[in-house]
């Protein structure tokens, strides 16, 4: 079994329109409700890639009857711990004529303490043999930035492989757990290390990963929206070129690919392998309104043109 944990999910909307016009009444054609977070969106380019895995999440507020009903219809297994609070939602406007899109995202609610025990408790008792567990995203208001680091601890004593992606003090913290797998984009990097661009930036970037490596961190992969990726598992430094796609759906890029990290490890895949083809399923994620709704053909056609070199540091 795999958990993803989603502590911020959302009612995702996205709508589509030619162009977005102040002070009229804009029409708008609706392309999908999903529910959304990272670890939903994980979960669900889990189940695309045939691996049997659970959603927890804390869900509440008027929308969390639809949102179960949208997410037994999507046939996703799940856990809700409930909140008395409203969950966030978070509304996408497509514009066709200038090909962009437009987000407007909730914060979150705010979670009490007892809702936040909860979630310990089910994690602390989780009794069947569990792979992964993906840590990821936002938090909500109201708790603590160190609630990754915990909940990465517990898991680490449950000797469950953790994969953490989030970002800013969060991220951090989680980090300092040292988590199997860390996959982030390269702006959290530089940000938590405060580094910038400079003529030894490769080797400043792989630097970094070498230590947190060193550190505990079995592999790390670092990604750059459509620029290059970074990868490093203790024996081969890869870069990867992804391909231009010129499409608009990036949200959920970054979560597809940690399920097709947690593919590859239970696959067995080397280096390379799981480097193209965790690649090549966050592209292929940009192919679909539904984040983590991707399609087997295409990865495997996208797959073939990514360019992966070795670096030597």
């Amino acid at each position: 079994m795999i958990y993803t944990l989603t502590l911020n999910p959302a009612l995702d909307i996205v709508l589509e329109t030619y162009l977005i016009k102040k002070k009229e009444i804009n029409t708008t054609a609706l392309k999908s409700i999903s529910i959304g977070g990272k670890g939903f969106n994980t979960s669900r380019a889990l189940n695309c890639l045939g691996l049997d895995n659970i959603a927890l999440c804390f869900y509440g507020g008027t929308f969390k009857g639809y949102a179960e009903k949208i997410i037994k219809e999507e046939k996703l297994k799940f856990k809700i711990i409930n909140i008395v609070n409203e969950t966030r939602i978070n509304l996408k406007i497509i514009e066709t004529k200038n090909n962009k899109v437009v987000e407007f995202n909730e914060r979150g609610p705010s979670i009490r303490k007892k809702e936040i025990s909860l979630l310990i408790n089910f994690i602390e008792k989780i009794q069947e043999e569990v792979y992964f567990f993906i840590v990821s995203g936002s938090l909500p208001k109201n708790i603590s930035e160190t609630i990754y680091r915990k909940i990465i601890l517990i898991l680490k004593k449950k000797n469950i492989k953790v994969l953490l992606d989030s970002s800013g003090l969060p991220l951090y913290h989680g980090i300092c757990a040292r988590p199997y797998f860390l996959k982030i984009n390269l702006k959290e990097l530089l940000e938590i290390n405060e580094i910038k661009n400079s003529k030894n930036f490769e080797k400043t970037v792989f630097e970094i990963i070498a230590n947190y490596h060193k550190s505990g961190i079995n592999t790390v992969m670092i990604t750059d929206g459509a620029k290059k990726a970074y990868y490093y598992n203790g024996y081969d430094f890869l870069i990867a070129e992804p391909p231009v796609v010129n499409h608009l759906y990036v949200t959920g890029s970054g979560d597809t690919i940690n399920a097709a990290l947690v593919y590859s490890f239970i696959n067995n895949f080397n280096a390379e392998k799981t480097f193209r083809f965790s690649m090549a399923c966050g592209i292929s994620n940009l192919y679909s309104s539904i984040p983590g709704k991707i399609n087997l053909m295409n990865v495997r056609e996208v797959e073939k043109k990514i360019q992966i070199k070795k670096w030597h540091i």
